[in-house]
């Protein structure tokens, strides 16, 4: 069901609830039972305030009502800590949050969950496992593990939510990872019993037992996968990002240069795979010698051209004869990416073993990365050609001119990277269900490939909403890093005060560090990069919005290339910004009037869809903050839209 005119956010709201139940249980149930062909992927799209939470709420109950083990994303840990607190309302006892290593343990919130984060981490950057710090019976155990005896265990590793019918987890990176050990199903796992629930005897006798003593036996059982069945039958996402869960810079640079590649290749024992890398890494850095203006790497065709001569004939020749000839082979772009992927092959089969990692449980991680030190040189480089074979070979597959994940630093002698960030196979083979007040299905497909908008929907203000835009004066983030801007603004909240009361003031965050909250009681401040799911400013009485979160050309041209694996028309070197478009600011009292305003548009249409997915969102979810959709005549709200950027919302004048 997709958009028409705009609703009441109350008769949207119970519209979706339907919506999604139905859609459970005519969809998602009987796919679980065949578990053949794609699984459904749907998404669900309603203004921000609609009640999108509740609708959630109703669809796990409903999910437990069929047996369903639920895996439900939330964009961050205290949005997670008020749906458990919904949850436990309706299904008391059948959620677990989990919580990452270094968030902060309820029981010591002095500590991390995992007093040795930073030792892990460690671990991992020398290719060991988190397990490697934790130790074992054998080896000997972390002092913090809870097998170790310690008075204050590993709040990480004590985490076991394997027998919670719903595990409510933060942040997208976790949907890159397979689920942790504690997350997984337990092989005694049962489908959910309330809190309080009814036992009929033989005689037909009643009696209420407590359900905690239940999960508490049940969790006691050590966890495991179980048998036959995936982790979870369910993933529900509340709220997305594209842009950041989906791509990404993880790696560090790449060096190019013959003279650090050469101690790396003398370390590799086998003579043939020496060859091998060698025969990538030359024309490797011939192509970075050469790369244009912007710094692109182009796909290597390894093969594509040979001398007509023999290996022989070649070692006496003087290569200013103008008899040598370079000749084009006759391999394919098939044999070009098997080249590719042989050499992926070998960087993957030489990665060293880390030193010293049965003694990482006794290790900081200073003493880890120092006995390590050679290891992640190697480790680096090689990890770094494997790396850059798989772009090329994405490069070739889809006939990429040059490659927007590949940017070369020529005086550094360095490449930077940049890969798409793909679903873990535990996630992307359950059926899903997005919820996200600002949907982009353009972007979201790159990386839910089977992605179906079941439901958009817009609501309009509620009546005691009146909203004034600025028109003559962009207030972008170069005009607000001016000195004057933060004192301005501090005043305008003041004013909004002292005519409406309490005042919300959304920023950017750079403003955001320079405003003296404690000296005004009334004004809640919030900046744009923490803002989805916030309820902080529903109650305010007037919300200012300043500015619109914006990216740079190049940073957007290059998201767009990596997420899409498609060739983007980027716009010439010359140009820092983007092309300016006209655009319209609506006026409430006749839809067809307004002011005609300007901003900025990309022209290439899925490098667009990124930019409006920074701006155009980030500003969408700044105005929903304030719950215009749920204000009465009774709880009025005016809102100040700093930025002459259009909205989909009207205005009552500029």
């Amino acid at each position: 069901m997709l958009a028409t005119s705009p609703m009441s956010a109350t008769t949207l709201a119970a519209e979706l609830t339907r919506h999604v139940v139905d859609d459970l249980i005519k969809r998602v149930v009987p796919w679980t039972k065949i578990r053949r062909g794609p699984p459904p992927c749907l998404a669900y799209s309603v203004t921000v305030g609609v009640g999108k939470t509740g609708a959630i709420v109703r669809l796990v109950e409903c999910a437990l009502e069929k047996k369903l083990r639920v895996a439900i994303r939330i964009p961050t840990l205290e949005l997670g800590l008020e749906l458990i607190a919904r949850l436990e309302k309706v299904v008391p006892g059948a959620a677990g949050l989990w919580r990452g290593r270094e968030q902060s343990d309820p029981s010591s919130p002095e500590h991390a969950m995992c007093r040795r984060a930073e030792d892990v981490k460690a671990a991992q950057a020398v290719g060991g496992s988190p397990t490697d710090v934790c130790g074992a019976k054998k080896r000997g155990y972390c002092p913090f593990h809870p097998d170790g005896g310690n008075k204050e265990p590993c709040g990480y590793m004590s985490q076991n939510l394997g027998h919670r019918q719903v595990v409510v987890f933060a942040g997208d990176a976790m949907l890159a990872l397979a689920p942790r050990r504690g997350m997984k199903r337990a092989s005694s796992w049962r489908p959910y019993i309330a809190r309080s629930f009814a036992v009929r005897g033989f005689l037909g006798s009643t009696n209420e037992v407590d359900a905690d003593a239940h999960i508490a036996a049940a969790d006691a059982v050590d966890t495991n996968s179980y048998d036959g069945k995936p982790d979870f039958d369910l993933l529900i996402l509340d709220e997305t990002d594209p842009v950041s869960f989906s791509a990404g810079s993880d790696l560090p640079p790449i060096s190019f240069s013959q003279d650090a590649s050469r101690p790396i290749i003398s370390a590799i024992k086998d003579p043939i795979d020496q060859e091998i890398l060698s025969g990538f890494l030359s024309p490797l850095q011939e192509a970075c010698c050469e790369v244009g203006a912007d710094g692109y790497l182009a796909p290597l065709a390894l093969g594509e051209y040979y001398h007509d001569l023999t290996p022989d004939q070649m070692l006496g020749l003087n290569w200013g004869d103008d008899e040598v000839q370079v000749c084009r082979s006759e391999l394919t772009k098939d044999d070009f990416i098997g080249i590719l992927e042989t050499v992926r092959e070998v960087a993957f089969a030489n990665l060293p073993e880390p030193v010293g990692k049965t003694n990482f449980c006794k290790l900081t991680a200073a003493q880890i990365k120092e006995i390590n030190a050679e290891t992640v040189k190697i480790r680096s480089h090689l990890l770094g050609i494997a790396r850059v074979c798989e772009v090329m070979c994405l490069g070739l597959r889809n006939d990429l001119p040059i490659l927007h994940h590949l940017k070369v630093a020529a005086e550094a002698g360095a490449i930077y990277l940049q890969r798409e960030k793909p679903l873990s196979p535990h996630y992307s083979r359950v059926p899903t269900m997005i919820f996200d007040a600002t949907l982009r299905p353009q972007l979201l497909k790159y990386t839910f490939e089977h992605l179906e908008v079941a439901y958009e929907r817009f609501a309009k203000d509620g009546e005691g909403v009146q909203r004034f835009q600025l028109r003559d004066r962009d207030l972008s983030y170069g005009t607000l890093k001016g000195t004057e801007w933060p004192a301005r603004l501090w005043l305008f909240a003041s004013l909004c005060v002292r005519m409406y009361g309490h005042t919300g003031l959304i920023v950017p965050k750079f403003i955001r560090e320079q405003l003296p909250e404690a000296e005004q009681p009334n004004v809640k401040l919030g900046h744009f990069g923490a803002l989805r799911g916030l309820n902080v400013f529903e109650e305010v009485s007037a919300l200012v919005v300043v500015s619109r979160p914006a990216a740079g050309l190049v940073q957007v041209e290059d998201t767009a290339a990596v997420l899409s694996g498609q060739n983007i028309s980027a716009m010439p070197v010359e140009e820092k910004w983007y092309p300016a478009a006209k655009g319209t600011i609506r006026w409430r009292h006749n839809p067809s009037a307004g002011w005609v305003t300007r901003y900025v548009e990309h022209p290439d249409p899925v490098v667009e869809e990124v930019r409006a997915a920074i701006t155009e969102d980030g500003l969408e979810q700044a105005l929903g903050r304030g719950r215009n959709v749920r204000r009465s005549r009774s709880r009025p709200l005016v809102e100040y839209v700093l930025t002459t950027t259009p909205t989909n919302r009207p205005v009552d004048g500029t």
